[in-house]
């Protein structure tokens, strides 16, 4: 079987691909695009793509899963990813980390909502954070006329 895990970066992201059978690893890292992650998917076929929550897995996750491709989402709230239990810290450790708990049958995996429940929540967020905004402007504009 071939794991494909992906520690997700803003701008680029390491890539750890894993031959569950003889437990090699190769490396690389591509930009995190729509059009390098689906170039890297047609290139290597893995049977599975594993990737952390976080913000940008939602769009990741759909361009896997059209790609046909099964996917694990990782919860990195988990003991075992706690900072202060890992010794070295790199996205190439991450990747090999998610690729053999994976492998292994031990990782802790989250539920990743549909597209139109993700949108609908990102929509609550910039509300929230327009109405935070306009009560900051609200005090400073009375501290001003008080002042």
């Amino acid at each position: 079987m071939k794991i494909l895990a992906l520690d997700l970066g803003k701008s680029k992201s390491a890539v750890c691909l894993l031959e569950t059978v003889t437990m090699k690893d190769r490396y690389t890292t591509i930009p995190t695009t729509p059009f390098a992650l689906v170039d890297l998917l047609e290139r290597q076929r893995p049977d599975l793509v594993v990737l952390e929550v976080g913000t940008l897995a939602g769009w990741v996750h759909d361009v896997v899963v059209a790609q046909g491709c099964q996917v694990q989402v990782a919860n990195p709230n988990h003991e075992g990813w706690r900072w202060r239990n890992v010794k070295r810290k790199s996205d190439r450790l991450d990747a090999l980390k998610l690729a053999r708990l994976s492998a292994a049958g031990q990782l802790p995996t989250v539920h990743m909502p549909a597209v139109a429940v993700r949108e609908h929540r990102a929509l609550i967020q910039y509300r929230s954070q327009l109405v935070g905004r306009r009560m900051n402007a609200d005090v400073s504009a009375r501290a001003r006329i008080e002042g």
